[in-house]
């Protein structure tokens, strides 16, 4: 999720360089483990995870430099982590905070935790945005308007006309997103490279023509 600058967090990094931890293909915390704290990411991504039913665990969202992941779990107040954070490819510098720590940045900090419940309610839109794709569109309807949302929430200031949107999410992830094979997204978002509405490689993943990809939205 876009974050806003968070200054409190910042410091808190800047001064305590004895609470910075990197992962590399590794969990920060699993679903169910004891609640320490919370994580502040300095660079790279963490993937965030859920398990199904079936104790498989579901991609939900990438969260990346200057959020903070436990969030939830720290306010549900249950003392366990209630999804998984898996740290990518890249090494990922972090932050752990612990319960006591945060509990007093946020007494200190009206503005932190302000920002916070702003974050907080943006993760729950992005889970409805979700939701309703799955139950009401196409696969093809949701690949559109997937790439969409995330192109307006990861840059909310750009003008139609701009070129190479990075989307920090691999092809797989966002073919989890959009609850398709990843077979099938591929033979899809090819078709989108060949119009040059998007591209992908070892790079990322760009959006080239935002206007074109909100017109096949409307069609």
């Amino acid at each position: 999720m876009l974050m806003e600058s968070l200054p409190a967090l910042e410091k808190y990094a800047q001064t305590h360089q004895s609470a910075h931890m990197e992962y590399s293909r590794s969990p920060v915390f699993n679903e169910g483990n004891t609640a320490s704290g919370v994580y502040y990411i300095l660079n790279n991504h963490v993937r965030i995870l859920k398990d199904d039913q079936q104790g498989q665990p579901q991609f939900l969202w990438s969260a990346g430099p200057g959020e903070i992941i436990g969030l939830t779990s720290f306010f549900h107040g249950k003392g366990k982590y209630t999804c998984s954070a898996l740290s990518g490819k890249k090494p990922c510098r972090i932050v752990h905070i612990p319960n006591e720590e945060f509990t007093e940045l946020l007494k200190q900090s009206p503005t932190l935790k302000r920002k916070l419940l702003k974050l907080l309610c943006q993760r729950i839109h992005f889970m409805e945005v979700r939701t309703k794709n799955m139950l009401y569109l196409s696969i093809d309807e949701r690949i559109v308007e997937t790439l969409l949302f995330l192109a307006k929430k990861d840059h909310p200031n750009t003008e139609p006309n701009k070129k190479e949107l990075l989307i920090n999410y691999s092809i797989t992830e966002l073919a989890e997103m959009v609850g398709a094979s990843l077979e099938y997204f591929r033979r899809r978002i090819k078709k989108l490279k060949s119009q040059r509405i998007i591209d992908y490689g070892k790079h990322g993943f760009f959006i080239n023509d935002l206007h074109q990809l909100q017109l096949l939205n409307k069609s």
